[in-house]
């Protein structure tokens, strides 16, 4: 009796595990997760470094290779870590641009998990995108 008792309560302990593990998508979810905020998180920091250099220059880079550092900013991330692929970058107007990059999980889901962040678009299949205006000097 008792083993069948620790033989039921130890397959109750793994079905909660294994329905656990299903829910929140386990160690190889979390690590595409954190990816994906980085991805994220780089994307920002371009903008911003992309956004400081076209204002002092009145101009926006051309590509990514155009883009220095801006003085009081570290160098940027123009690379994402996971496939080593540029991020993407579209210079739309001589006032605006937007950086590109490719989520690991669907952006649908990623929404809830990355950095809460309103300028942050939803683009076809997995990618996401920041766009940004710079002021129209008068």
């Amino acid at each position: 009796m008792n083993r069948v008792l620790l033989v039921g309560f130890c397959l109750m302990v793994a079905v909660a595990i294994g329905a656990g593990l299903w829910v929140v998508g386990g160690p190889g979810y979390a690590r595409m997760v954190e990816q994906d905020r980085q991805r994220v998180s780089d994307l920002g920091a371009l903008a911003d470094q992309i956004a400081c250099k076209g204002q002092s220059e009145r101009e926006l880079p051309e590509s990514l290779a155009d883009v220095q550092p801006c003085p009081g900013y570290q160098d940027i991330q123009q690379r994402d870590p996971v496939t080593k692929e540029p991020y993407g970058y579209t210079r739309l107007d001589p006032n605006s641009f937007e950086v590109c990059a490719e989520l690991a999980i669907n952006p649908e889901t990623a929404r809830r998990t990355l950095p809460y962040r309103n300028d942050l678009i939803l683009r076809d299949g997995n990618m996401v995108c920041i766009k940004r205006q710079l002021p129209v000097a008068e």
